[in-house]
């Protein structure tokens, strides 16, 4: 490990915006959010946030909501709660944890939104239950979601797309929104022109942005 990505993670272990559970204990240990935020104000999370951008861009937009970014890379995590302390943003936060443990960390009912943003799409055949919106993470998902939360999920993968759709169908959820091209739809303002790395990437190279908006029933 170089000496600057060392650094990083040595600094985001004493950041206030910041919680590290990297080794998840098999014990339900949840963390009181609210005490963190000092408010009881609705819990909305980013998961896979990368470098936060939709976190902080979402917190700085809606200060009556507390955001938290989700991510295992430490790198990530450094850079979206630099990008947030820099623009004083204390309703954001970051988790360093893997996604699959998270009931362990969030009472029953205390997260109202979830934002998947340009996740990994794991296109192996053999991986599908590591998609962020397999079956097998909508019941985590619901583990410590309100009823009837809702759920973003915005991709350049076609194929992430196309199975999500299928899911929901067997799960007997009918989405929101599903557009297949969210740049020639009337949907763009959902996501208040935060735009990601992996985004502009896609976009440059000519690719669609595909979305889908549903609600997590219980």
């Amino acid at each position: 490990m170089s000496r600057s990505k060392l650094k990083k993670f040595q600094e985001i272990t004493t950041r206030k915006n910041v919680i590290e559970v990297v080794y998840p204990n098999k014990q339900n240990i949840s963390i009181d959010w609210q005490a963190h935020f000092g408010n009881k104000n609705p819990i909305i999370l980013e998961l896979a946030c990368g470098n936060g951008e939709y976190t902080n861009g979402l917190a700085a937009l809606n200060l009556d909501k507390n955001y938290i970014g989700i991510d295992i890379k430490g790198e990530r995590i450094w850079q979206a709660s630099t990008d947030s302390i820099t623009n004083n943003l204390t309703n954001a936060a970051f988790f360093r944890c893997q996604i699959d443990h998270l009931a362990d960390y969030f009472e029953p009912n205390s997260v109202s939104e979830i934002w998947i943003i340009h996740p990994d799409p794991f296109l192996r055949e053999s991986d599908t239950k590591k998609r962020l919106t397999s079956r097998k993470f909508l019941n985590i998902y619901r583990q410590f979601c309100r009823p009837n939360s809702i759920v973003y999920l915005k991709t350049d993968s076609q194929e992430l797309f196309d199975f999500t759709l299928k899911i929901l169908i067997s799960e007997n959820i009918t989405p929101i929104v599903a557009v297949n091209d969210l740049y020639k739809s009337h949907f763009l303002t959902d996501h208040h022109l935060i735009i990601t790395r992996f985004e502009r990437k896609a976009l440059n190279n000519g690719g669609k942005i595909y979305y889908i908006k549903f609600s997590l029933k219980s």
